[in-house]
């Protein structure tokens, strides 16, 4: 995995070690980080592969979990989630 964040951001994000330790958890592969401080403005990149996520500023992250959290609320878990599926 790969993050890139704001200048003054604590690296690695306690987001990017979350992830890993799922990833560790549900498949038993080590996920490594590596993180970098370089925007000057808030902005937040995470790339794994051909996955890549954005967040400017705090106000669209917020924006975008409490749009997440409106769609899984009623949902049972059943292992990894698929947006493009809890959607339908």
């Amino acid at each position: 995995m790969i993050e890139t964040h704001y200048k003054t951001k604590k690296i690695p994000s306690e987001t990017a070690k979350v992830i890993a330790k799922r990833v560790l958890d549900g498949t038993g592969k080590k996920v490594d980080i590596k993180s970098f401080l370089e925007y000057d403005e808030l902005i937040n990149n995470y790339r794994v592969k051909d996955l890549h996520y954005r967040v400017i500023g705090f106000k669209k992250l917020a924006e975008d979990v409490l749009k997440i959290a409106i769609i899984m609320k009623d949902k049972k878990p059943d292992g990894v989630y698929d947006l493009d599926r809890l959607l339908k």
